[in-house]
C-alpha cells in the first residue's frame, strides 16, 4: 500500500487564508481596519513574524493595504460588474404587497460600500453634516444619560415636536405639537399611517380611473423628487389631485422625505400647505439629509392621530429618547446662530 502525504500549507498561509475568509464573509468590510499584528498573532497563536508574513501575502494579493502608523486595512476593491436593470412594467390591476426577498436584498446591498445604493436612496456619509449632531448626542449621553435611558411618551419628545412645528412653518404648514408623532424613521411613519386608514386587502392607488372603478382606502404619494425618477408635481396638479380625493372621500398619505433635497429658489410645498382642510397625513424624516442612522422621522396625522398612536403602541411603543434629545439640541443651537447655507436647503 502506497501512502501519499499531501504537502501541508505553511503556517503563514493558513493565517492568511483565515483573514481572507473573514473578508469574503463580510466580517472585515472594505475600508475597515484589520486586526493588529499583535492581536492576530495572540488570537491565532502564531508568532509576530508569521503574522507579518501572512499580512504581507494578503497585501500582495490586493486584499489588505498597509497604512503608515495606522496598521493594515481591507482594500476597497471594485464591485463586480452588474447587469443593466430592466425597465419596470407596473401592473394594470391591484396586486398584493409583501416584503419579498428582493426588497430584503436591496436593503442589504445598501450597506455595501462598493455599491451606489440607488434603490434605497441612501446618501453618502461624506455628504451629510452629522458631525455636530454626533457631538450633541455624546454630550447628552455624558451629562444626562440616565434621564434619556427611559421610554418616551408615544408621541415623542415634546420639545422636539415643538421644533418640528416651527420648522414646518417655513414650508407653509401650521401644525400643533399635539398632532405630531415622532417615529423610528419615515418607514415607520408610512406604515403607521397605512394601518390607520386601511386594512389588509384594501386598495392603495393614485389614479383617477382607479378611484372611479374601485373602492380605494387611501393614496400614497411622494410628490417631490420621488425615487427613482426624481419627478416633482406642480402645485396646480397637487390642488387638482386634492379635489379629486375630496370628491371620493379618500385620504392622502404624503411621503415628503425627499422634499428637502432641492436646489431651486423655493422648496416644493407639501399638499397640506396648499389646502390645510384636505384629508392629508404627512410624514418625513432626516434620513436623506442629516443622519440616516439616528432613525428620527415624524408624521402629522391630524384626525387620525389617536389611531396612529394605538398602532405605534403595538409596534415600537416609543422612539429612542437619546437620539431625539440630540436632534432637539441641534435645532435649538441653530436657532441661536445665524443661518448658514446647507446643500439640501432644509426648510
Amino acid at each position: 500500500m502506497t501512502i501519499v502525504q499531501t504537502e501541508r500549507a505553511h503556517r503563514y498561509e493558513e493565517l492568511a487564508s483565515f483573514v481572507a475568509g473573514l473578508v469574503d464573509k463580510g466580517t472585515l468590510r472594505p475600508g475597515s481596519r484589520a486586526p493588529s499584528l499583535r492581536r492576530i498573532s495572540r488570537d491565532r497563536r502564531a508568532s509576530l513574524s508569521t503574522a507579518l508574513k501572512a499580512y504581507q501575502l494578503l497585501e500582495d494579493r490586493g486584499i489588505l493595504e498597509a497604512r503608515p502608523r495606522s496598521g493594515y486595512y481591507v482594500t476597497r476593491r471594485p464591485a463586480a460588474s452588474l447587469d443593466i436593470p430592466a425597465l419596470s412594467q407596473p401592473p394594470g390591476t391591484p396586486t398584493s404587497v409583501a416584503i419579498a426577498a428582493t426588497v430584503l436584498n436591496l436593503v442589504q446591498y445598501a450597506s455595501d460600500p462598493r455599491l451606489v445604493p440607488l434603490g434605497c436612496a441612501v446618501p453618502s456619509p461624506e455628504l451629510l453634516a452629522a458631525g455636530q449632531l454626533d457631538r450633541f448626542l455624546a454630550r447628552a449621553a455624558r451629562i444626562k444619560g440616565v434621564d434619556y435611558n427611559v421610554y418616551t411618551a408615544p408621541k415623542g419628545d415634546a420639545a422636539l415636536r415643538q421644533e418640528l412645528c416651527r420648522r414646518a412653518l417655513r414650508c407653509g404648514q401650521g401644525w400643533s405639537p399635539e398632532d405630531v408623532v415622532v417615529t423610528c424613521g419615515c418607514t415607520e411613519a408610512v406604515t403607521l399611517e397605512l394601518k390607520a386608514v386601511a386594512r389588509p386587502g384594501d386598495t392603495i392607488a393614485a389614479l383617477a380611473h382607479a378611484l372611479d372603478q374601485k373602492s380605494v382606502a387611501a393614496c400614497l404619494f411622494s410628490s417631490s423628487f420621488n425615487n427613482p425618477l426624481g419627478c416633482t408635481m406642480p402645485d396646480a396638479k397637487k390642488l387638482e389631485f386634492l379635489r379629486l380625493l375630496t370628491r371620493h372621500s379618500v385620504p392622502l398619505i404624503e411621503d415628503d422625505i425627499y422634499g428637502d433635497i432641492f436646489f431651486g429658489a423655493e422648496r416644493p410645498k407639501p399638499f397640506g400647505a396648499l389646502d390645510p382642510a384636505a384629508n392629508t397625513i404627512y410624514c418625513s424624516s432626516f434620513s436623506k439629509t442629516i443622519a440616516p442612522g439616528y432613525r428620527i422621522g415624524w408624521l402629522m396625522a391630524g384626525r387620525h392621530t389617536q389611531t396612529v398612536l394605538q398602532q405605534k403602541l403595538a409596534s415600537t411603543l416609543a422612539t429612542p429618547a437619546l437620539t431625539q434629545a440630540a436632534r432637539r439640541s441641534s435645532f435649538l443651537r441653530r436657532l441661536r446662530q445665524p443661518s448658514a447655507p446647507h446643500p439640501a436647503r432644509l426648510c
